[in-house]
């Protein structure tokens, strides 16, 4: 405001001094001096007529030690000043009194140009209003500048009074006295959150609710009003992904089973759960028959698996969509009862295709323009959507179901193919811990990861997420946050690609373990320095489609482990025949008989894995730390592997002693934090 002011006031000058009569002389000048005042008389009185027409040539200044003397040796700020004109010595009367200072207060000089001041004349209100925010164009000021007379604003206690102008010794200089920093400052950041407001569009974040946060009317009431304050509170423009109400899937699987083992269809539990929510939230009218509806309609296709006796996996997967398809509804209902515009849309409306895959069907590429296209529309309405998590439809438009962990999948592709600024999933702890709390009762969350550390703890043991659950938002950059819906107040877990716990005095960010582990050790039969071993290792599981969970290996022998679902305790094919009562399985026969045509194989249960997602610049540190903590307590190391991902380090240890390896390595890496240096 400060030069637009300007401009108009220098404009305003020239046409006043235009117009203005010339200004009568001050102390004692005589009319005959035509009104030049002081030097007019004196030029007067020396020359007469001859001294008024004949100019006074312009004397040169000497310097003396670098202070500019006149011919009558007085320095030149303080040589006697013209008189200034009566309205300019009224004004700086008249600001003197009014800025008379309580207490000495900072004082900004500004050029009389910026904030638009005539001489002589007070400021125009536009300038008086907005002096303060042109502090930060001040300049260095010269020395006459400085001698501006030190009469700050009275303060009458922190509000915002004024600005004060007084007229300097500078032809051009205004000082401006401050005012009271509370007022000025409050005021400063009410126009800068304004102007940022205006700006800046409001965060879109993806909030997932799992069932337990879902679990019955009390906590659907709970996730609506968490909802509104986000919205209130923080200006967030949510998308919500629910998953279904408590134990509604496992009620409804046992629903379909009852259906084809008994022929009987019996859905009075699901029923009864959301009825007596709808009754408890006050919701009735159209929100409540569309759940009714759908309810009898689960109970007419499960009437269809007892009239058939066959449960295929399409029609399982379409009983199990029921759970979230209601869930959603009543949800969103919960959300219009506060005030919140809502709608709630099934997970194939919004552009989720799947393969058909039933029961672990994966997204499909094409989802991601079909979910942009589908889902910003509606936010732009000022609609909530709150959508269908775990399920979607395959390119013939039957229901599929994304398997473990499909509702955080379904947060994760959403919140990446629209580019969300976050998702968040909303569980019952408060983020990823540093181990499990049932082991370490002294457990606290962890701040930041980054998606590998996430992807090896999920993996590893830790149930929080799902390692697939994160891959859209890795693919596309968006941050996921892990947070707590019974403590809103905690920052939970961030979980980005350049976020991590570890660092040179933390080495450990987390520790996790996974039991029933089968122990594989695989010895080679050829010479030493043959090639092709590992290769037809690896083409074997490959065959047999089995997966690895950790692997060491040398030129002639590989150890590594298999999950206890895939491979039983054995030593080989015989032993497995000969065994009796042993599961047998025709993949594990397969695989066995393959590895012993070109090795040894040796094969022990009971084992289990403890994994440190660890800081890899000290990988030697934890490690030592890690063989001195097993080495105190006697407990054998079978094995020791540290991932590709070069952020985890896994030990395979006795299952029954996997919990005393867990709390002690817990106890040194966290309890007592070792550094890089000193780890030991």
């Amino acid at each position: 405001l400060g030069p637009l002011l300007g401009l108009r006031e220098r404009a305003r000058r020239r046409r006043d001094r235009r117009q203005a009569p010339r200004a009568q002389p001050a102390r004692g000048g005589s009319p005959a001096a035509g009104g030049r005042g002081q030097r007019g008389a004196r030029r007067e009185r020396r020359g007469g007529a001859a001294g008024q027409a004949r100019a006074r040539p312009r004397r040169r200044r000497a310097r003396v030690g670098g202070v500019r003397r006149g011919d009558d040796g007085l320095r030149a700020p303080d040589r006697p000043r013209a008189a200034a004109p009566a309205r300019a010595r009224a004004a700086r009367a008249q600001a003197g009194r009014v800025g008379r200072a309580v207490g000495p207060r900072p004082v900004v000089l500004l050029p009389r140009h910026r904030l638009g001041l005539r001489q002589g004349r007070p400021p125009p209100p536009l300038a008086r209003r907005h002096a303060h925010l042109c502090r930060r164009r001040v300049r260095p000021l010269a020395p006459h500048h400085r001698r501006a007379r030190q009469a700050p604003l009275r303060d009458g206690g922190g509000g915002l009074q004024g600005v004060g102008l007084v007229q300097g010794a500078g032809p051009r200089a205004a000082r401006v006295a401050d005012v009271g920093d509370r007022g000025a400052v409050l005021l400063l950041l009410l126009l800068l959150a304004r102007a940022r407001g205006a700006l800046v569009p409001p965060p879109r974040v993806v909030m997932k609710f799992g069932g337990s946060s879902v679990r019955d009317a009390e906590r659907i009431a709970e996730v609506a009003s968490l909802v509104r304050a986000q919205m209130v509170e923080h200006s967030v423009q949510p998308c919500l992904v629910c998953s279904a109400m408590g134990k509604t899937t496992n009620g409804l699987l046992a629903a379909a089973d009852r259906a084809i083992d008994e022929g009987t269809v019996d859905l009075s539990t699901v029923r009864a759960l959301h009825v007596d929510t709808l009754d408890a939230l006050s919701i009735s009218g159209t929100e409540a028959s569309e759940v009714v509806e759908l309810l009898d309609k689960c109970e007419r296709t499960l009437e269809g698996v007892a009239l058939l006796g066959e449960l295929s996996p399409r029609t399982r997967d379409l009983v199990v969509s029921y759970g979230e398809r209601l869930s959603g509804r009543v949800v969103a209902a919960a959300l219009r009862r506060q005030g919140v515009r809502a709608k709630q849309l099934e997970a194939w409306d919004v552009g989720v295709v799947t393969t058909d895959e039933f029961g672990e069907a994966t997204p499909l590429d094409q989802s991601w323009e079909g979910i942009a296209a589908s889902l910003l529309p509606v936010m732009e309405e000022g609609t909530v959507p709150v959508v269908t998590g775990f399920i979607g439809k395959d390119l013939q438009g039957r229901v599929t179901t994304l398997g473990r962990g499909g509702s955080d999948l379904t947060a994760s592709l959403l919140g990446a193919a629209a580019g969300f600024d976050e998702v968040q999933v909303w569980k019952d702890v408060d983020g990823i811990l540093t181990a499990d709390p049932r082991i370490c009762p002294a457990a606290a969350p962890v701040a930041r990861v980054t998606f590998d550390e996430a992807a090896e703890l999920a993996y590893f043991g830790a149930q929080v997420l799902h390692p697939l659950a994160m891959q859209p938002c890795r693919r596309a950059g968006v941050p996921f946050r892990v947070k707590n819906s019974y403590n809103p107040a905690a920052e939970g877990t961030l979980i980005s690609a350049d976020g991590s716990a570890c660092s040179e005095t933390r080495l450990v960010s987390a520790i996790t373990s996974k039991n029933g582990v089968q122990l594989v050790d695989i010895e080679s039969t050829r010479m030493l320095g043959a090639y092709g071993f590992l290769a037809r290792v690896f083409a074997a599981f490959d065959r047999w489609r089995i997966s690895i969970d950790v692997i060491a290996s040398s030129e002639v022998s590989v150890s590594l482990t298999l999950n206890k679902n895939q491979l039983l305790e054995r030593r080989s094919i015989s032993a497995l025949e000969q065994s009796p009562g042993v599961e047998r399985s025709e993949a594990l026969v397969g695989l066995m008989a393959d590895l012993e045509q070109v090795a040894n194989v040796r094969v022990s249960g009971g084992h289990s894995i403890v994994t440190l997602i660890a800081n890899v610049g000290c990988s030697s540190a934890v490690v030592s730390a890690v063989c001195a903590a097993m080495d105190r307590l006697g407990i054998p190391v079978q094995m020791i592997s540290q991932g590709a991902s070069k952020v985890n380090i896994s030990i395979v240890v006795p299952e029954e002693r996997a919990v005393e390896a867990v709390q002690e390595l817990h106890r040194h890496f966290f309890e007592q934090p070792p550094d890089c240096a000193g780890a030991s």
